[in-house]
């Protein structure tokens, strides 16, 4: 139907202030159609996957990786948070009928990624 899901993260200067999800349809004129960002995200978001309903599997970072699942006004559903130092942020998912995988980076003390980090997360029935 030409929708497009954007993330993203907000800067400030040089400095990430948090992050945004957004709908977009070809009708509204390059206006969001429904958009949850800052504080009401929770974390910069790195990663969208569209489900088969509608909504949408978000991952991003807070200082620790998140996975979060929207319906289709980006009201939130559930939220995953894994604890600081497992690892630092979801880079990439993909979606298969029974969960999602999230490729995740874990960073050194400099910020430099040292390693990366591959989980499959299953929907319960």
């Amino acid at each position: 139907g030409g929708e497009l899901w954007v993330v993203g993260r907000e800067l400030d200067g040089e400095l990430v202030t948090g992050g945004f999800v957004r709908l977009y349809r070809p009708d509204h004129d390059f206006m969001p159609v429904v958009e949850r960002r800052g504080e009401a995200l929770g974390g910069e978001a790195s990663a969208v996957v569209v489900a088969a309903d509608g909504g949408v599997v978000v991952t991003g970072t807070a200082g620790h990786l998140w996975l979060g699942r929207f319906d289709g006004e980006l009201e939130p559903v559930w939220r995953i948070e894994e604890p600081a130092g497992a690892v630092d942020s979801g880079r990439a998912l993909a979606q298969d009928a029974h969960g999602v995988i999230v490729l995740g980076q874990i960073l050194g003390g400099d910020g430099l990624p040292i390693g990366t980090w591959l989980r499959r997360y299953l929907y319960q029935a």
